[in-house]
């Protein structure tokens, strides 16, 4: 945008240029006209009466090539202001335009640091979920060791129980069939001592 500004702002100072020359060689072309006439005007002083009007004619000529040469000057001026006004604007539009520029490569320059900031994320990202989906396969195994442990553990109990059910019967019988003989061995000695 601020380029084809800058680019109109050059066309306009060029064709100011331009018609600024072409006026500067229309001042000079009539300047040397009106020398030219100055020079015949004083040449016709000396002339007849019949060359007055002649003189006159051309003395009428040289105001209004007078007055034509100072429009002209005038207009080189105004054209002179105009080419000064739009150079300054070309400054202005051109110290805009690299403003831009400058900001436009600050901002590439922070797309590349949050493009490369991005790539370091991913990466990370990438690793890390690599390692919890590893920390995700430990702890399934870890689950499933635990769980055949507790297998374990119920099959342990229940045996456990088992056995000290078989070994509470054990001293059960133990403790019956000890006093079956303590019983007999007074039945024994019983008989024994009647025997006697």
């Amino acid at each position: 945008m601020l380029k084809k500004e800058v680019e109109k702002a050059w066309r306009l100072v060029e064709t100011a240029k331009t018609k600024e020359e072409t006026a500067r060689k229309i001042i000079q072309d009539l300047r040397g006209e009106i020398a030219h006439l100055h020079k015949i005007v004083h040449q016709g002083t000396g002339m007849a009466v019949g060359g007055d009007t002649h003189v006159t004619k051309l003395m009428q000529e040289k105001d209004e090539l007078n007055k034509t040469v100072k429009s002209k000057e005038e207009q080189v001026v105004d054209l002179e202001a105009a080419k000064s006004n739009l150079q300054e604007h070309i400054i202005r539009l051109e110290a805009d335009l690299q403003r831009e520029r400058d900001e436009e490569d600050k901002l590439r320059l922070q797309v590349e640091q949050y493009k490369e900031e991005v790539q370091r994320e991913t990466r990370k990202f990438k690793i890390e979920h690599v390692q919890c989906e590893s920390y995700a396969e430990q702890v399934k195994d870890y689950e499933v060791k635990q769980k055949s442990l507790e297998n374990q553990k119920s099959h342990l109990t229940d045996e456990l129980t088992k056995s000290k059910e078989d070994f509470d019967k054990l001293v059960q019988t133990k403790a019956e069939t000890d006093q079956q003989l303590k019983e007999r061995g007074q039945q024994y000695q019983h008989l024994v001592n009647e025997s006697n």
